[in-house]
């Protein structure tokens, strides 16, 4: 989809089978790039079953109520943390308020809320029947946020992962982290990679965006990084606590530098790993700066 006016920045997938899904309803400014979408297939709104949240963040679950209103036998099934944002987003929109610039919150546009009893709620390991050859297991994926949650989609293998692994630039075949404040956990983002490696994957589907085939590759960047990431926020907020991001902007520049060239989402991607470090200060602050894995290295 379009984030605003902004192609390849966030993706919403189309299970086709008998009983259809959507998974991720978008910003609410993309709603009718995404109906647009599905009616492009030759899909009858009506024949839509499921619009499924991997996360309530706005540019995952911002369109839900929009989208919900043109397809009449929908239903939107979301994480049990987050159903009641969907119903009343005041505080999801109060915390993106407090993240987000004045202009990512423009594109996203005004979330409004989705009705109660449109809303169910998934469970770890629940599985969606859409077809003779194609079901949808969930899996609870908490880290980047606390009611996060992916989809392992049987035919093909997949997994639909959210923001659980981070962000991927499918041109640059190139991840990194993405770990907002104020709900990011680490020890649960480790945990959350580890849970997925257990499955018997063969692609993975990226919110942001694209798809790749090198599930082993990038699980074991992801969980790098991740700790990579914490090793050097962790030490420079013991040794220079000043303006961590000033501080930091190095750092930053060359964790980037593989995709420096893509001219049309490099600011976006850097005003989200400079997210990405609050969201690590805010977590170390939580935890006192607990490197957990550190010791566990050294004990094995």
């Amino acid at each position: 989809t379009e984030e605003g006016s902004i192609p390849k920045l966030t993706a919403t997938y189309f299970v086709n089978e008998g009983r259809k899904a959507l998974i991720d309803a978008g910003s609410p400014n993309s709603a009718s790039t995404i109906l647009e979408g599905i009616k492009r297939l030759g899909v009858d709104l009506k024949e839509v079953s499921y619009i499924i949240i991997t996360h309530i963040h706005l540019d995952h679950a911002g369109g839900a109520a929009s989208l919900i209103k043109e397809m009449p036998y929908a239903k939107v099934l979301v994480h049990p943390r987050g159903a009641r944002h969907l119903a009343d987003p005041t505080k999801l929109i109060s915390s993106a308020t407090q993240v987000l610039s004045p202009e990512e919150m423009a594109r996203y546009g005004s979330m409004i809320p989705v009705n109660q009893e449109d809303v169910d709620v998934l469970d770890d390991n629940a599985v969606i029947e859409l077809g003779s050859q194609q079901t949808l297991k969930v899996v609870h994926t908490p880290g980047h946020a606390h009611h996060h949650l992916s989809l392992y989609e049987e035919r093909n293998k997949g997994l639909f992962a959210g923001d659980a692994i981070g962000e991927y630039v499918a041109e640059a075949q190139f991840l990194f982290v993405d770990t907002p404040a104020p709900s990011f956990d680490l020890a649960l983002a480790l945990e959350s990679i580890e849970k997925v490696k257990q499955l018997p994957l063969q692609i993975l589907y990226f919110s942001h965006f694209g798809v790749s085939r090198k599930v082993e590759e990038i699980l074991r960047v992801a969980q790098n990084k991740l700790k990579v990431w914490g090793e050097v926020i962790c030490q420079a907020m013991k040794n220079n606590p000043g303006d961590l991001i000033e501080n930091l902007k190095e750092f930053i520049y060359a964790e980037l530098e593989p995709i420096r060239s893509d001219t049309v989402h490099y600011d976006i991607w850097a005003a989200w790993a400079t997210e990405s470090i609050r969201g690590y200060v805010d977590y170390f602050k939580r935890t006192q700066g607990n490197l957990f894995w550190a010791r566990k290295d050294g004990e094995e």
